[in-house]
């Protein structure tokens, strides 16, 4: 599993186009400093031709084609490879994703170990140990044609899924857009306070790990999910074999925002940790709502937005997936390919 951790975090790296063509230029200064030192270093040295009597004895001299240096065959190779791999077919064609968690299970394999089961807590396959399966998306197709209902997406999550996923980023959300919210409920909390805190607090990372979801949306589309019970789509009820039989279609509906939360605080007696796990947390869902669930939902159906979809994880069991019944819809722009099939484990390979 550690050998393919690093093999996935090589491959992560390499979807950097700056990285990339870095090794571009370097490659190609590589392949010109061989080729000026090996012209110098093994150069022929020519001995002067005996002074001809007539004209007529000068043969003309026909060089010989030389032989292409093995080296420069590798390099050229290599930087082919780099220009049409990394340079045209993974940033518009095709590109390699792993299943970072539990949450398209039992479709696709999140990794899960044994030894940690509480790594992944909604994981519903739990045999032996493994890293996941990963799986090739194409990117070609998006530029014809928006993502169909049905179909796993691999996409970039807004920034409102993934700080959802940390209490310490739901906090810094808080404090550095939200101090309104701050003030109204913790007036005894000083800016001295508040910048310390932050100072302790996790950042948002310039670049997010990739999410993958199931299409159950479209534009226009009017969604009613039922608390353990089926997904309507336009008043029909959704057909999803994909999903462990007997199984729930949702253990939840759209969440709620939390009633509005009398507080009361004392300068410098305030619990920290009540403050992270609970106060911030609550605060978060009730403005979450507001702004990524709330405004698109009428008479109790969410109407999916123009230029966007709402997906879905297959594993609907409780904490399975964390999705748009939580944080809203995922526009077009951050959608990075439609998986279309998995290579990896060879037992696990099959088309999606």
């Amino acid at each position: 599993m550690a050998n393919t951790n690093v093999l996935m975090q090589i491959l992560t790296l390499l979807e950097d186009p700056i990285i990339v063509w870095s090794l571009v230029v370097v490659t190609i200064g590589i392949r010109f400093l061989w080729t000026h030192v090996m012209r110098h270093a093994f150069a022929p040295v020519e001995e002067p031709l005996p002074r001809a009597k007539r004209k007529k004895d000068i043969e003309p001299l026909t060089p010989k084609p030389k032989p292409k240096d093995m080296t420069l065959e590798v390099i050229d190779t290599l930087l082919i490879a780099l220009i049409l791999v990394f340079g045209i077919v993974r940033p518009y064609m095709l590109q390699t994703f792993f299943i970072p968690s539990s949450s398209m299970e039992p479709k696709l394999l999140g990794p899960y170990d044994p030894d940690n089961p509480g790594l992944y807590p909604g994981a519903l396959v739990k045999d032996t140990k493994h890293s996941g399966d990963k799986l090739i998306a194409n990117k070609f197709v998006l530029h014809f044609r928006p993502p169909r209902r049905g179909e796993i997406i691999v996409f970039q999550p807004p920034v409102e899924a993934y700080i959802g996923n940390d209490i310490q980023l739901q906090m810094r959300y808080f404090l550095e857009n939200k101090p309104e919210v701050i003030a109204q409920h913790f007036p005894d909390l000083t800016a001295t306070e508040q910048h310390a805190m932050l100072g302790k607090l996790h950042s948002v990372p310039a670049r997010r790990d990739d999410f993958i979801k199931r299409v159950i949306g479209v534009p226009g589309d009017h969604i009613r999910i039922q608390k353990d019970g089926d997904v309507f789509i336009n008043g029909k009820a959704l057909p999803e074999p994909y999903l462990l039989p007997g199984d729930p279609h949702s253990t939840i509906a759209f969440p709620r925002p939390p009633p509005d939360m009398v507080i009361e605080t004392a300068h410098g007696t305030s619990d920290t940790a009540m403050f992270m796990e609970t106060i911030v947390k609550a605060l978060y869902d009730r403005e979450l709502y507001a702004t990524r669930i709330g405004v698109h939902v009428q008479e109790g159906d969410f109407i999916v937005p123009d230029n966007s979809v709402f997906v879905m994880g297959d594993n609907r069991s409780p904490y399975g997936s964390f999705d748009s019944r939580y944080w809203g819809v995922v526009p077009f722009s951050n959608i990075r390919g439609v998986a279309i099939a998995t290579f990896w484990p060879p037992q696990r390979i099959k088309v999606l």
